[in-house]
């Protein structure tokens, strides 16, 4: 396929504007005019650019979805599964601290039998010692847990407002 033009067709189409100028833009009309060393095709994305435009049309193929579906742009299916996240979490959140205060007085009581034999007091003295630093300990983390459960209530509720 000869890509060039000959002297006489250029000549043809010379003869043809210069004649009769109303002929030529008709006969050109939708058509392109390409030239060498550009090409008329676009670069092709890169991999990256083609997955977040796949996930975005995903995404929003599945608000449309759900607002058909459920009347709302959010999938109630992931906000009870969220929820329940929240509440396995809440009760770790519960089970830690709980397990904390059993651990922290029992270690303070052995501590106090320990601290107790070491002064070379009877048993029942020794045990006695276990018991009040057991008891104190357990005070200090109750203390501790309240206040935390106050403060935590106070930013939830500067977030409401």
């Amino acid at each position: 396929e000869n890509n060039r033009l000959s002297i006489e067709t250029i000549g043809i189409v010379y003869n043809l504007v210069k004649c009769n100028p109303g002929k030529f833009s008709t006969l050109i009309r939708g058509n392109t005019v390409t030239l060498p060393g550009f090409c008329d095709s676009k670069p092709k994305p890169s991999e990256e650019l083609t997955r977040r435009r796949k996930f975005l049309q995903r995404r929003a193929e599945e608000k449309e979805y759900n607002r058909m579906a459920h009347g709302t742009e959010d999938n109630p299916e992931k906000e009870r599964i969220l929820e329940q996240e929240q509440r396995i979490s809440s009760f770790k959140n519960q089970l830690s601290i709980t397990s904390n205060m059993i651990v922290s007085t029992a270690v303070s009581c052995g501590m106090g039998y320990y601290i107790g034999i070491q002064l070379k007091f009877d048993s029942a003295t020794s045990l006695v010692f276990g018991l009040v630093a057991g008891i104190l300990v357990m005070i200090i983390e109750m203390i501790l847990f309240i206040t935390r459960s106050v403060r935590m209530e106070q930013v939830i509720g500067n977030e409401i407002e």
